[in-house]
């Protein structure tokens, strides 16, 4: 690598950049960011300028915004955002070594992200699901587990009987995500409703202890499994997210695996069919444990058609 950097080239300068991060999901996110724009400079440069060789020092201003707006400009508010804090991240770093390097266009500024609305299930559609003779009584009490409390799917996941109350219809689960910043876990009480209740006990039977939610196949020979995820009773093994994903989406795909519905619909159907009853914000904020108000506003605004069906 040249000391003086303002003979050397974009791609150069990106990838020193980019081996100084020391976080995988960092450097795997700016990557895809610096070397697009690289390589958009490096194909659209002039006949004199452009090619992998093409030096740093030569790339204007003008072309790094030419290049955002070719690249992202039909991207989401939060791709747009995280692909011009890496940019912008990157040429400053250069700049701040003494190295001749663009700035980024005062008129690329950072985009507000605009609430999108939520994909949201009609409580006739999951009960027609959920009618079905062929849906296991394990997917069925899941299912409106998430719905009713809505929890986030992982939580329930790793949910233990242990946890759960079956008089109060109550559940203790841990997230970091519900936290104010410390990063920590912090415990939520969560209840359900009568159709959990219809399913949920009679899922557990006689187990009292173990997860709640557990594979029907027992984990094949050598394969590890921590103690807190096997049920003491039968030996199963608590079921996956992966695992649970797959079984939503099977028997809800219209075209194909990956076209059905996803967990964390059930979870903002819950909260969007709460929204559109009329219920009092602090009630849906302690509901979705979110920090601030105005991410409530995404459960707000579901489509037209979507309220129809409420």
């Amino acid at each position: 690598m040249r000391s003086d950097l303002c003979l050397g080239t974009a791609r150069e300068a990106a990838e020193q950049f980019l081996c100084s991060i020391d976080s995988f999901n960092t450097f795997r996110a700016y990557r895809i960011a610096i070397l697009r724009t690289v390589e958009w400079v490096e194909n659209n440069g002039s006949a004199d300028t452009g090619g992998t060789d093409r030096l740093l020092a030569s790339v204007t201003p003008e072309e790094i915004g030419q290049a955002m707006v070719s690249l992202w400009s039909a991207a989401r508010s939060s791709t747009w955002n995280a692909r011009r804090a890496a940019v912008l991240c990157w040429l400053s770093w250069c700049r701040e070594r003494g190295w001749t390097a663009p700035t980024m266009p005062a008129d690329l500024s950072r985009v507000k992200p605009v609430p999108e609305p939520v994909t949201v299930l009609s409580r006739v559609a999951i009960e027609s699901l959920t009618a079905r003779e062929a849906i296991h009584l394990r997917e069925k009490a899941l299912w409106w587990m998430i719905f009713e409390t809505c929890a986030r799917p992982r939580e329930l996941l790793q949910a233990d009987i242990e946890h759960l109350d079956l008089v109060e219809r109550s559940c203790r689960v841990r997230s970091r995500r519900s936290g104010h910043g410390s990063g920590r876990p912090v415990e939520s009480t969560l209840r359900w409703g009568p159709m959990t209740d219809q399913f949920l006990p009679r899922l557990l039977r006689d187990r009292t202890q173990g997860p709640v939610f557990v594979t029907h196949r027992r984990p094949r020979a050598g394969k590890l499994v921590g103690c807190g995820d096997l049920c003491p009773h039968t030996g199963l093994a608590r079921l996956s997210y992966d695992q649970a994903r797959y079984l939503l989406d099977s028997v809800t795909a219209v075209d194909g695996l990956g076209t059905g519905w996803r967990l964390h619909h059930l979870r903002d159907s819950g909260l969007a069919h709460l929204a559109a009853s009329g219920i009092d914000v602090g009630e849906l904020m302690s509901k979705a444990r979110h920090r601030r108000p105005g991410q409530l506003r995404r459960y707000m605004m579901p489509s037209e058609s979507k309220l129809m069906e409420l």
